[in-house]
């Protein structure tokens, strides 16, 4: 993978590069700007269920997958590779096999129980970062 652009969004900490995974801009690796509660959620995803990755991208590997029906906190939110036309990747509260995890709203797969802020974006992910996400 290569880092194809560095951008400061929202001042905070957090680390984040768009990078360029089969021709879509993302924005990985982001984390909630202040401390604030997470947001209760439920998977409504269909029978094979929804994957966690470890990247807000397909190509990300699996961390876990969650069954319908099963509850899961939200941390925040970022616009990154679609899903069914939908944009929205929700990183969860708590990390998965210590990574950070991320959902996508996709067609639906998640309903939030309440306002989800946006993931706070700063500059600085390494290629290592990335090649350890995978």
């Amino acid at each position: 993978m290569k880092v194809a652009f560095q951008r400061r969004l929202v001042a905070g900490a957090g680390t984040v590069a768009a990078v360029a995974l089969g021709g879509v801009m993302l924005a990985p690796m982001a984390q909630a700007a202040a401390p604030s509660p997470s947001v209760p959620a439920t998977i409504t995803s269909g029978p094979k269920g929804l994957g966690a990755r470890a990247l807000p991208t397909l190509q990300s590997t699996i961390l876990h997958t969650y069954k319908a029906g099963e509850q899961v906190k939200v941390a925040c939110q970022i616009n990154a590779q679609p899903v069914h036309g939908n944009q929205v990747w929700y990183r969860l509260a708590n990390k998965i096999k210590g990574k950070d995890a991320w959902l996508p709203l996709g067609d639906h797969n998640v309903a939030v129980h309440g306002k989800v802020g946006n993931c706070t974006m700063s500059p600085k992910l390494t290629s290592a970062q990335l090649k350890a996400a995978h």
